[in-house]
């Protein structure tokens, strides 16, 4: 468990020993009793004089109201404390690699006076304690920064990081986002413009902290009411920053601020954090760095706990299934808040690869749990609730295991995973490329299909109806076909008759008689009655003249009649 915050009592009383003998009788001033968070910057002010910082300060503020006979008196308390303050030692190896102490593992600060006395110190005199003690500057942040310290600690932190980050050069050819124009901070301007993310951003508000006292929702829309304060920093933030506007996880950070400092210090100190901490890439509309964290994330799963990362890919489970909000909101919707605060001492102390400590250490403390469990039991073990009822009353463990991780050369080792990341980016897009393109010859192909099929239905439809058309032609010429038959089997009876030798009186009608009188005779065939009158006297009738008769009547009815008159001779 974390060590019970001194009261006011002692706070002075170590104080006045430190300087008893420079000021033994300069009067105390009793500070307030309450454990409001937002108010440790107002006690922290009163005991230590950090170094410049590049974060501006509020003219408003209510540190700058203080009268000036009081904030001197404790400046030069804190002063002369820290002067007198007792050197810390380098951490015992072994103590800091014990992942289940539940005490912080550094002994050289196990003492509340010695842990105030040493980060006096550190606020005084920090460039010392970055180069020559930087490992006991490092036990320290582990084992927690005091409440009243924490306004001043995380600016300083943040002040070194941005006087690095300065220093590296701007390269558009890089790909990186172009620096933010910190003349154009102007808090009390930018709260006062209209966002076009403001109804987003009152939504989010609402599910920030709820349980916690400065924003529950019963406090109303004041001016002085928490969740005010925090859309003011968080919309001011997003009318600032073009680029990135607004991120749903943004509003746990700057809660975390405002639980330690006045909202214009908190919209300056969240300004470096999205540069200088690289956040911007985080929360831009796009999100392009959180999913390489991840994978970053799932490469040290597979560096660290080999078996762990296979049990996962059995289940098919990534970590953008249940560590996404861990990088969005520095784990502070996922822990108790008393871990969260210790997290982001953490995080501002050493910067990105804290996380990735930070999440690592909770597979560590979770992975016998997670390999025994299935599908729902990993999500299960991971989700908020689970984690926040095991660090509840160990986050002095949590800060252990943390510490225990070694991440050997964090920075290249992050940087080779994302270099890995975007080959294997490129690579999917070049296969999405070539799936597209395959894709849209796949449509062109199943377009031109289409167009055959109509086609085809089209010739279909006509092949149907030439198909009914020659049933009927068929039909008809069977029909012409029969009577063809019928005309040639005919033709062929009369062929017949025609070769059978005629008598003498059909060879007299056909041409061996004068033609005078064959014309008549031809003339009178065409009539029945006189055909008869020509024949024979009556009564008196050859059998063969019958006969011939009869073939000439037949033969008669067969020819034309201009064939007859042709056989007549011309007058």
């Amino acid at each position: 468990m974390s060590n019970p915050e001194p009261n006011e009592d002692d706070l002075l009383k170590m104080l006045e020993q430190a300087n008893e003998s420079l000021e033994s009788n300069q009067k105390t001033v009793v500070f307030d009793d309450g454990t409001d968070p937002s108010r440790a910057s107002r006690r922290a002010s009163r005991v230590v004089t950090p170094q410049p910082s590049p974060i501006k300060r509020s003219d408003s503020s209510k540190r700058s109201r203080r009268s000036s006979s009081r904030t001197n008196s404790h400046r030069r308390t804190a002063s002369n404390a820290s002067r007198q303050s007792t050197t810390c030692s380098e951490p015992d190896a072994e103590s800091v690699s014990s992942q289940n102490s539940n005490t912080v593992p550094w002994d050289e600060f196990s003492s509340e006076k010695a842990n105030i006395d040493a980060w006096a110190d550190v606020l005084s005199n920090h460039d010392v304690w970055a180069k020559k003690k930087t490992k006991q500057l490092t036990a320290l942040v582990y084992s927690g920064i005091p409440d009243d310290f924490r306004c001043l600690t995380w600016q300083l932190f943040a002040s070194v990081r941005s006087t690095q980050a300065q220093k590296q050069q701007y390269d558009p050819a890089g790909g990186g986002i172009p620096p933010l124009d910190l003349s154009q901070a102007n808090y009390a301007e930018l709260v006062a413009q209209d966002c076009d993310q403001e109804k987003r951003i009152r939504l989010d508000i609402k599910r920030t902290f709820p349980e916690h006292e400065l924003f529950r929702s019963s406090a109303g829309d004041s001016p002085d009411s928490g969740q005010q304060v925090l859309l003011n920093v968080v919309k001011a933030y997003a009318v600032f920053d073009d680029l990135v506007q607004y991120c749903q996880g943004m509003p746990f950070i700057v809660g975390m601020l405002l639980m330690h400092m006045p909202e214009e210090e908190a919209f300056q100190l969240l300004i470096v954090l999205m540069q200088d901490y690289d956040l911007r890439d985080l929360f831009k509309p796009t999100m392009a760095a959180l999913p390489v964290r991840l994978f970053q994330f799932e490469k040290l799963i597979a560096y660290a706990y080999p078996k762990l990362d296979q049990h996962f890919g059995d289940l098919g489970i990534t970590p953008n299934m249940f560590a996404t909000q861990w990088f969005l909101t520095l784990f502070s919707s996922t822990l108790p808040l008393d871990a969260a605060f210790r997290i982001f001492d953490v995080f501002l102390y050493e910067g990105q690869h804290a996380l990735f400590k930070v999440a690592l250490a909770i597979m560590g403390h979770c992975q016998s749990e997670l390999l025994r469990a299935g599908f729902e039991g990993v999500m299960g073990i991971l989700s908020r609730a689970s984690l926040c009822h095991r660090y509840k009353d160990d986050v002095d463990g949590l800060l252990a295991a943390v510490a225990k991780v070694n991440l050997p050369h964090p920075s290249k080792r992050l940087a080779k995973f994302e270099k890995e990341y975007h080959a294997k980016l490129k690579m999917e897009l070049d296969r999405t490329d070539e799936l597209v393109k395959v894709k849209l010859e796949c449509d062109r192909l199943q377009e031109e299909n289409s167009m055959l099929k109509v086609r085809l239905s089209e010739m279909e439809a006509s092949y149907k109806a030439l198909a009914e058309k020659n049933l009927v032609i068929n039909e008809h010429l069977a029909d012409r076909t029969g009577a063809l038959e019928d005309a040639e089997s005919e033709i062929a009876s009369l062929k017949s008759l025609a070769s059978t030798p005629l008598s003498a009186d059909a060879n007299m009608v056909l041409g061996d008689v004068p033609s005078n009188e064959a014309g008549v005779k031809g003339r009178r065939l065409s009539d029945g009655s006189r055909e008869a009158a020509a024949a024979s006297p009556v009564g008196v009738e050859e059998p063969d003249a019958g006969r011939d008769r009869e073939r000439m009547a037949s033969l008669g009815n067969q020819t034309n009649e201009p064939e007859l008159e042709e056989s007549q001779p011309s007058v």
